[in-house]
């Protein structure tokens, strides 16, 4: 065997070792398989916790469209300034309350972080001939929670006089309602301050990933979930540890759970609710 020969099995040696496995764990911790006790997979579970890792892409130079675009995406987007910025920088708020007095906030790009896992839901329900195996349904919401500052400038951009906060407050709750992904807090007033000076605005970013399907209990390995989506071309596996009303589930292969980027394990609940 020459040198060249033995260098190349080497390397694929070492290729078969780097794909098999658990994959990358990331930042995230995965939990032990231990299969199921007698209670079984089935039903209705509520997400206790979850982790998820963050997705870093290579980076790419972007074509000329991308840098122009506008408002520009979260890859081409600058960080969130402090609240001490001048009314340089203002979300792309257009308040124009008289032009439109039920609707005065016409746009505006609040700044998000990455959110983190909050919330969620997997129900499994058994096939009746066949307690390893059925179908399923599953959400998974991540969740930030966000403060953004408006200078008085940014607030009197086209209209001479400033609202109170209260009011731009309500009138920006008016504006997203209608879009889901942000909602505001409503135990606490969303916008205070003075605003002859600005007003400091909070507010929770929110997103759900989900997906649906049949799952099965792998024949070759009962302590891993092979779980089928309907939006997407190939099954993944999980493994599990379920102990009465107690199921850990984590993705193996580096793979993310129920179609919902860089989560990778997740800790469900039983939920005893009808």
């Amino acid at each position: 065997m020459t040198r060249q020969m033995t260098v190349a099995l080497a390397l694929v040696a070492i290729g078969l070792l780097g794909c098999g496995g658990k994959g990358t764990a990331g930042t995230c911790t995965t939990y032990g398989a231990c299969g199921a006790d007698a209670k079984g997979v089935s039903g209705n579970w509520r997400l206790v916790a979850g982790c998820a890792n963050l997705i870093v892409s290579p980076y790419q130079e972007p074509s000329l469209p991308e840098q122009l675009q506008q408002p520009q995406t979260l890859t081409q987007a600058p960080p969130q300034p402090q609240p001490t910025t001048s009314g340089d920088w203002c979300s792309q708020l257009v308040y124009e309350p008289s032009v439109s007095p039920s609707m005065p906030v016409r746009g505006v790009v609040l700044w998000h972080g990455p959110p983190s896992v909050s919330d969620g839901y997997l129900n499994q329900v058994a096939d009746p001939s066949d307690g390893t195996r059925g179908t399923y349904s599953a959400q998974i919401q991540f969740r930030t929670h966000e403060t953004t500052y408006f200078a008085n400038a940014c607030l009197t951009r086209f209209e001479r006089v400033a609202p109170d906060c209260a009011k731009f407050g309500t009138d920006l709750e008016a504006y997203f309602a209608s879009q889901p992904g942000f909602k505001f807090d409503p135990t606490t007033p969303t916008c205070t301050g003075d605003s002859s000076v600005g007003c400091t605005c909070n507010y929770d970013y929110q997103v759900q990933a989900g997906e649906m399907g049949t799952w099965q209990v792998d024949a070759a390995n009962s302590t891993t979930i092979v779980y089928a989506g309907t939006s997407r071309t190939e099954p993944q596996s999980a493994g599990f540890c379920q102990q009465g009303d107690s199921l850990e589930l984590s993705g193996l292969d580096g793979t993310s759970l129920f179609n919902a980027a860089g989560v990778r394990s997740a800790k469900f609940q039983r939920d005893a609710t009808p």
